[in-house]
């Protein structure tokens, strides 16, 4: 605990006690590259595992950053994370004491959540549940752009959302006695809360509407046809349309683009290719006024605070890829 007898701080002189946007940023980076290499450290030991946990993979590196920013920055690390004691910076209460840990334990997940399911591969099932999008997206861009916005503009406290959530400062370590410093502004409260309701507005309108366009549920039909074989843990489909130039003539291209996410480094990446690509040919048969389908296999891990991914493409027109998969069957009868 911290000595409250001793001179509290000025509140004119509150600038002077929190601590900087540009320190606190320095801090994170150094305690990122301590979380990325740990986790550098567990993909070269455990890959094949990581592989298999697919998307699931991001919650280890959630559970990793909860622990490390909990621990270090509650009572028992003195409120300081490797990163803050590099920068004489800790995380302290209105009294200017350590927190206990259940508390850091949530300031740390009410940070990193959002972080961690944005870009997160999911199941299909899961994609294709309205109700489960919907929430997904409130998290990752409420949350996010809550964090970033508090952070950002909130310059008299420097209180984002996590430390809202459980009334924690960032202070210089040479701060002495209890904090006097000035409540954070209530409009910052209130465009925060306004951007959220917005937010939940725009997805819970979007998402319906989306998901009921035509192209977007055949796309949808054709993921679901491809994970529920078994092929794939995770599919993204796409349309690419560009405009190539060859021998100074223009000529307009549409490209159907497959990208198949396994668990585990596949056996034969070109096999799995074409088994795919067999199924865009079965169950889209609109590929056929399409240019060229690309199927992508991509395998790899992703635990947040890191990842490796590897990925084979093969490039074919609908009909050559026709071709080759008439010729792979007469192969294997004979």
């Amino acid at each position: 605990m911290i000595n409250d007898e001793i001179v509290p701080a000025q509140v004119n002189a509150h600038e002077h006690v929190i601590a900087g946007f540009w320190t606190r940023i320095l801090a994170l980076f150094v305690d990122g590259l301590i979380l990325g290499a740990f986790g550098l450290l567990l993909g070269f030991f455990f890959s094949d595992t990581l592989m298999r946990m697919a998307g699931l993979g991001r919650f280890i590196g959630l559970l990793t950053a909860v622990l490390y920013f909990g621990l270090l920055n509650s009572s028992i690390g003195n409120g300081q994370t490797l990163g803050k004691r590099a920068c004489k910076i800790r995380v302290v209460n209105r009294d200017n004491e350590w927190i206990p840990l259940d508390l850091s334990f949530a300031r740390a997940f009410v940070l990193w959540l959002p972080f961690t399911l944005n870009g997160m591969m999911l199941p299909q099932g899961v994609v294709g549940v309205p109700f489960l999008s919907v929430l997904l997206g409130i998290l990752v861009f409420g949350g996010m752009g809550a964090i970033v916005y508090l952070y950002v503009f909130n310059r008299k406290t420097r209180q984002s959302l996590h430390d809202l959530a459980v009334g924690t400062y960032v202070v210089r370590a040479s701060t002495t006695g209890r904090l006097e410093i000035p409540r954070i502004w209530k409009g910052h409260l209130v465009i925060t809360g306004a951007y959220c309701a917005l937010v939940i507005i725009v997805i819970t309108v979007l998402v319906p509407i989306i998901s009921k366009n035509s192209v977007f549920s055949q796309f949808v039909s054709l993921q679901n046809s491809i994970t529920s074989s078994g092929k794939a843990y995770s599919v993204s489909v796409m349309e690419n349309n560009f405009t190539s130039i060859v021998g100074g003539n223009k000529r307009a291209e549409n490209h159907l683009v497959v990208t198949a996410f396994t668990k585990g480094k596949p056996v034969s990446p070109q096999n799995l290719a074409s088994e795919i690509a067999a199924i865009v040919l079965k169950d889209c048969p609109e590929v056929f006024s399409k240019d060229r389908l690309i199927i992508r296999i991509t395998y790899g891990y992703d635990i947040g605070i890191a990842s490796f991914s590897k990925s084979y493409a093969d490039s074919k027109t609908p009909n050559e890829w026709t071709e080759v998969l008439k010729t792979s069957s007469k192969e294997a009868a004979i």
